[in-house]
């Protein structure tokens, strides 16, 4: 079977090797930038608010990329398995049209014709490296990243599209589908602003005639493109992320433009060696001078003019060249992009250009040998080894933890990862582990941000003191940080410095009042200090702000339990109850709650439902308690509260008055008066606890009751 004939088969084989290198990718949560895309998305909600995304976050600006999210959130919620699945058939979708068009562009008539014959095995093989590169992960596994990949899809589609018009067929209709992919991908990321130039460079290499002919045998098509520029110019106009991108951060445009030639050249040695590989390059050191960037300055400029040379000669290498070096130039030439200055994801498509180069060269010198039978064998070959790095490198996404693990190691100076793990180790209940990354962070760069977190892992840990001091040296960088004085204003709290928390998270309050946890903080230091009506006003609030807060909902129903408005504070420990099921202090504090409200029936099934995750003797003493004495005999069962209280009884190292009073009524339930008798006795011999000398009379008069042939009922 010829290769030429075997496209179908080629297709399905190309995505199926594509499923199986990122099988592994579908577990991974939400990380980094993903919280602020994705979670914490309100426009997410709706159809109506999904074309305008939030300004600084990286869907500022990108209508067509939030669109993208708004539909998975809208089938899927947060369930980060649906937006994984998207990315990768985002991604595969792209790999096929890689292949449609470099099988396209090689059967050019300007392509010598060994290259032309062998047009579609090489173009296979030129998308099945790129697909499976483990360069690829970022744009595909982290989730936010689709801003890459689909405008990746777009990019390639529009060139597909250029290529199927400029070949004169059924022109003008692929010329509209280029347009219409290519709005959508200036709609999606700026990079495509590349896209139009790249079209003009293909047709230049693949076609003969001068510039002006072809934009003039072309009007519809290089006018549209061309028009294009318009939405994009339209959309950065927003100045959608203005703390992360522009020419007045801390990095001067040269800066940035002489760091970026070092950068380039690390982006090519991954192409060609893909290890370390690394999530964040936080750490890269910027261009100090001349020096820094005299040697990989001259190495681009090199690259340069080998891509002048070919774009002049109107052959291959200028085509990638120039595709290489316009793809990158938004993001790696003069404007600086200071919270990433480095980022694997950026070569999605640049990589395609390395590919080709690479592709085309081995094949030039297997037939400059007559070796072209190795052909086959060795691309099988990489499809295995690039597949299993990939799924390897698909591994580090698996959790959050992992993910910064994996940057630490090939990148131990980078401190954004020690305190990215801070955040990821505190989150996950490990705060010891989690202070030696906080504390390397703040060695590293002492940031306000990560003397933040730092503060945090010392508030988890109950170190107080030491938390204020890291969090008041924050204030002294950064003192408008609504963060930095909630976290200061909740260990100072801790410490029983009341007024000064008060003080503190009431400036949080000013400073932004929509902040998750500030207003259920501010409340819990009102209830603190006896403020009850600011407790519960500023805890129904933080309620309405944040439904699923446990910390919220506990703070107003304590406050309203304090207040006497019983019948709301039930409905709030019901809401933490089945927020969080598996928790048995929950559900005591929803039992006490419905004790006070005199609801001894319900409080009895939430003290069962809280002694059944975890036995609590004061629960089971309250519960036998209830099951003894209750009013009501369709509640009462005597046997259960004798084997409760007998447990309680059995296992107390002294004698307990409170426990043996409640064996004592207990067995009276079940008609044991002598040992009803025997207990209470036991209980008027027992030390009285503190506070519990009224006690002592209600005792005498059950013992009374007993000795008569009586129970002790409520």
């Amino acid at each position: 079977m010829r290769i030429e004939r075997s496209l179908p088969l080629l297709s399905v084989a190309l995505t199926v090797v594509g499923l199986a290198a990122y099988s592994g990718s579908f577990g991974g949560p939400f990380v980094y930038d993903d919280l602020g895309a994705i979670v914490q998305n309100d426009s997410l909600a709706s159809l109506g608010t999904a074309l305008h995304p939030p300004l600084d976050t990286t869907a500022a600006g990108r209508p067509i990329l939030n669109l993208s999210l708004w539909l998975n959130h809208a089938s899927g919620g947060l369930e980060p398995l649906g937006y994984h699945v998207t990315n990768l058939v985002i991604h595969l979708l792209a790999g096929l049209l890689l292949f449609g068009l470099v099988r396209r562009s090689l059967d050019s008539e300007r392509v010598p014709q060994p290259t032309r014959e062998a047009a579609t095995g090489l173009a296979f093989a030129i998308a099945v490296i790129w697909m499976l590169h483990p360069l690829q992960t970022q744009s595909v596994t982290y989730v936010v990243q689709r801003a890459e990949s689909l405008m990746g899809l777009f990019f390639l589609g529009t060139l597909y599209c250029s290529v199927r018009s400029l070949e004169g067929v059924h022109s003008r209709r692929w010329s509209i589908g280029a347009i219409g992919l290519g709005a959508l991908g200036m709609a999606t990321k700026e990079v495509m602003v590349a896209a139009p130039l790249v079209v003009l460079v293909l047709d230049w290499t693949l076609r003969p005639g001068t510039l002006l002919d072809k934009l003039k045998a072309n009007k519809l098509l290089y006018g549209g493109l061309a028009a294009t520029w318009l939405l994009l110019a339209l959309l950065v106009s927003g100045a959608a992320r203005t703390k992360s991108t522009g020419f007045d951060l801390h990095i001067s445009p040269w800066e940035y433009l002489s760091t970026q030639a070092g950068v380039l050249l690390m982006y090519i040695r991954l192409a060609l060696v893909p290890y370390p590989q690394s999530f964040d390059y936080h750490d890269w050191p910027i261009a100090a001078g001349i020096a820094d960037a005299l040697l990989p300055g001259l190495l681009i400029v090199s690259l340069l003019g080998l891509t002048t040379w070919g774009l002049v000669r109107r052959n291959l290498l200028g085509l990638c060249g120039a595709t290489f070096f316009l793809v990158l130039a938004p993001t790696s030439s003069v404007l600086p992009i200071v919270t990433e200055i480095v980022a694997e994801h950026r070569m999605y498509l640049p990589l395609a250009a390395i590919s080709t180069l690479l592709v085309l060269g081995v094949h030039s010198q297997l037939q400059a040998r007559n070796l072209t039978s190795l052909g086959p064998p060795l691309v099988i070959a990489l499809i295995i080894g690039l597949g299993l790095l990939t799924y390897d490198r698909n591994r580090t996404y698996r959790s959050t933890i992992t993910l910064w693990q994996d940057v630490i190691e090939s990148r131990p100076q980078n401190a954004r990862a020690h305190d990215s793990l801070a955040v990821a180790l505190l989150e996950a209940n490990r705060p010891e582990e989690a202070l030696h990354h906080a504390e390397l962070a703040v060695q590293l760069t002492s940031v306000a941000r990560h003397q933040l977190n730092l503060g945090s892992v010392l508030n988890s840990l109950s170190r107080f003191a030491e938390a204020e001091v890291a969090l008041r040296k924050a204030l002294e960088v950064k003192d408008d940080d609504p963060l930095l004085y909630n976290a200061l204003g909740t260990s100072l709290a801790r410490q029983d410095k009341t007024e000064e928390a008060l003080a503190a998270l009431e400036r949080a309050y000013e400073l932004d009042p929509d902040t998750p946890g500030i207003k259920a903080n501010l409340a819990a230091v009102h209830l603190l200090s006896g403020r009850i009506e600011d407790a519960i006003s500023l805890g129904r609030k933080a309620v309405l702000q944040s439904p699923s807060s446990i910390e919220a909902r506990k703070n107003l129903g304590t406050a309203l339990s304090q207040d006497d408005q019983l019948e709301e504070a039930i409905e709030q420990f019901r809401e933490i109850s089945a927020l969080e099921p598996d928790s048995a202090r929950h559900h005591r504090k929803l039992a006490e709650a419905l004790m006070q409200a005199g609801l001894l029936d319900q409080a009895a099934v939430s003290y069962r439902s809280a002694l059944a995750l975890e036995f609590e003797p004061n629960d089971a003493n309250l519960l036998a308690r209830i099951l003894a004495t209750h009013p009501d005999p369709k509640v009462r069962d005597g046997a259960e509260a004798v084997s409760i209280a007998e447990r309680m009884v059995g296992e107390s190292a002294t004698e307990d008055m409170i426990l043996l009073d409640t064996l004592g009524t207990a067995y009276a339930e079940t008609g044991r008066f002598e040992d009803a008798i025997k207990a209470a006795e036991r209980a008027l011999r027992a030390p009285v606890p503190e506070g519990m000398d009224p006690i002592v009379p209600q005792i005498r008069r059950r013992l009374l009751l007993y000795q008569s042939g009586k129970p002790y009922h409520l």
